[in-house]
């Protein structure tokens, strides 16, 4: 039987560390999705890490770290970063109730 991964929300309000949490993940096992663009607080080297440029591309990295056998943790850093670009891409294509 297949195990279900570990599935973790780290919630805060700003500055109060929850990426600097990640700064003991090992750097060649780790896939780090910067979807903020924002320097890192920490010094570390990830061997798969990502600055996407908008949702598309967010959705994309999360897809192929799933599927990497060497990945064994993800980091999405931030899941408010991914969904504002996303109501972002929706509120330009399109109108009211279609948003």
């Amino acid at each position: 039987m297949k195990q279900v991964p570990y599935q973790i929300a780290i919630v805060g309000q700003s500055g109060r560390g929850k990426t600097m949490g990640f700064r003991n993940m090992n750097p060649d096992t780790c896939g780090y999705i910067n979807a903020e663009a924002k320097p890192l607080p920490f010094m570390k080297d990830f061997k798969y890490y990502n600055i996407p440029n908008n949702w598309q591309e967010t959705y994309q990295t999360l897809i192929e770290f799933a599927k990497n056998p060497d990945i064994t943790d993800v980091v999405l850093d931030s899941f408010s970063a991914y969904v504002d670009s996303l109501l972002k891409t929706a509120r330009d294509k399109f109108k009211n109730f279609d948003v």
